[in-house]
């Protein structure tokens, strides 16, 4: 059965996650700080504008959604413009919310409203299975857009996805619980899984600014630096795969 998070309410409406003892998002400042961090410090738009092959976008932990709403909602002005490559956005998630604490949760964000409620209306009552893991696709846009979730550990998850030796992923979100934390999943393993599944110059960012987490990356490949941040995080940490293909 699919592992579950207690999740708690602020008055707020914020989601407050019991078992890592923290916010999934701060309602005054999260918005902004997953667009800043996540959006614009991987260069999506950029991204996207520029690109000739199908785009491809990795994250750790889904939580509420609010990454690939925004994601989505830049998708969808962009494409008004000029004709877009197909996105995939695969996440994982190892406590996904229910249907009902999320809905409750996007309801912080009425700005988001219309993509938002898409997202509610196809996802699933129930995330629980009979096997321990389980995965869920989702269309958006004329099926330009497809969401996957993978509703298990990132490690256990990433590793079952295939790809060619010239990776696959073009840009990471990476989970924003720090290794103290949630240590489970900031593990050397997850760090060669990243490392396999990305491209040449695949963009990475994250708002863990742990020094033991931006060595790891070092590693195997990425080369990030701190930058000023926004929200309740001060910097995040954003750079690009440069090793090449000689650690897959």
């Amino acid at each position: 059965m699919t592992l579950k998070n207690k999740i708690s309410f602020r008055a707020d409406g914020s989601p407050f996650s019991e078992q890592f003892e923290d916010m999934h998002f701060d309602t005054e400042s999260r918005l902004e700080q997953s667009q800043k961090v996540f959006v614009e410090g991987n260069y999506i738009k950029q991204q996207l504008l520029l690109a000739t092959e199908p785009f491809t976008i990795g994250e750790t932990g889904f939580g509420t959604g609010l990454n690939f709403l925004l994601t989505l909602g830049l998708y969808q002005k962009l494409s008004t413009q000029q004709p877009l490559v197909p996105l995939t956005f695969i996440s994982t998630e190892k406590y996904p919310l229910t249907h009902s604490e999320l809905k409750k949760s996007l309801a912080s964000f009425p700005r988001l409203t219309n993509l938002s409620s898409e997202l509610i209306a196809k996802y699933p009552q129930s995330t629980a299975t009979k096997n321990s893991a389980s995965s869920l696709e989702i269309k958006f846009l004329n099926e330009q857009v497809t969401l996957i979730l993978l509703f298990e550990d990132s490690t256990a998850a990433l590793s079952k996805i295939k790809c060619s030796e010239y990776g696959l992923i073009n840009a990471w979100y990476l989970d924003d619980l720090s290794p103290e934390k949630n240590p489970e999943m900031w593990q050397q393993t997850l760090f060669k899984q990243i490392a396999r599944l990305s491209k040449v110059q695949a963009s990475i960012s994250t708002v863990t600014i742990s020094e033991n987490v931006r060595h790891s990356f070092t590693c195997i490949g990425f080369r990030l630096k701190k930058i000023v941040g926004a929200g309740k995080n001060k910097a995040y940490l954003a750079g690009k795969f440069q090793q090449g293909n000689n650690l897959k």
